[in-house]
């Protein structure tokens, strides 16, 4: 879930992810490959 995502309210978000089978959190926004790219590779590397 990114909390400070603008775009897709947090409810939402919980939607989502209560429908995928795996999930991750990152402290970020709308586009966490920007700020944190490592941390978005190893949640990518983890799957």
């Amino acid at each position: 879930m990114a909390y400070e995502d603008r775009g897709t309210p947090p409810e939402r978000q919980r939607e989502f992810a209560r429908r995928a089978s795996t999930g991750a959190k990152l402290d970020a926004g709308n586009h966490p490959f920007l700020p944190q790219p490592a941390a978005v590779c190893d949640v990518l590397l983890a799957l």
